[in-house]
């Protein structure tokens, strides 16, 4: 048996990152904006990768004004390794986000 939890990725950024300092409603927008931001990097980088024939599929699904069920179905139809871009997109959030610290730490360290 696999005792390994699924995540969604709103779960993985809030628990990644310290959200005290934040009202409750700052903090859902950033983790909201954080997560838009990984998926939509992952589906620029899965249609990147596809084939002509899917890439027009997409266009053309794309084109029915799809609701986020129909768009789910879709990329789990269409882009077998779609959670495995999400996976390497969260990865480099956070890796960003880590230099990102690091760089903002250094610059007050300079202030000083």
């Amino acid at each position: 048996m696999d005792d390994k939890k699924n995540f969604t990725i709103e779960e993985l950024i809030e628990n990644s990152f310290d959200f005290s300092t934040y009202s409750e409603e700052e903090k859902k927008k950033l983790i909201e904006e954080s997560s838009n931001l990984i998926l939509e990097t992952a589906l620029i980088r899965t249609l990147d990768e596809a084939n002509e024939e899917t890439q027009k599929k997409f266009q053309e699904f794309l084109e029915t004004e799809p609701d986020a069920e129909a768009m789910a179905q879709f990329v789990e139809e269409n882009f077998p390794n779609f959670g495995e871009k999400i996976v390497e997109e969260y990865q480099h959030f956070m890796e960003t986000k880590k230099d990102g610290s690091k760089e903002e730490k250094d610059l007050k360290e300079e202030d000083k």
